[in-house]
């Protein structure tokens, strides 16, 4: 009987050294998950502040072409214009 109490002692510290390895892996798993997803976060968010400034600086663009377009952008330089005329 002792042969068949050795045994079962020694299956059982195999499936504990089993369930040990598993659990190590399973955590380095979710370490390695959790720091790509931070990183993807990081990276989107920088992409998506630089495409916002990019918008912003569209539109003030697009403001500045048309006031001077409409002649309301205050360049006193240009001749012809009523402020020009005036000085």
């Amino acid at each position: 009987m002792a042969s068949k109490d050795q045994t079962g002692s020694s299956i059982g510290e195999k499936a504990g050294e089993a369930a040990k390895y598993t659990q190590d892996r399973a955590s380095e798993a979710a370490k390695f998950t959790m720091d790509s997803a931070i990183a993807g976060k990081d990276k989107a968010g920088s992409v998506l502040q630089q495409a916002g400034e990019q918008v912003g600086n569209a539109a003030m663009g697009a403001k500045d072409a048309v006031v001077n377009t409409l002649g309301m952008g205050g360049d006193n330089a240009k001749t012809g214009t009523k402020d020009a005329a005036a000085k």
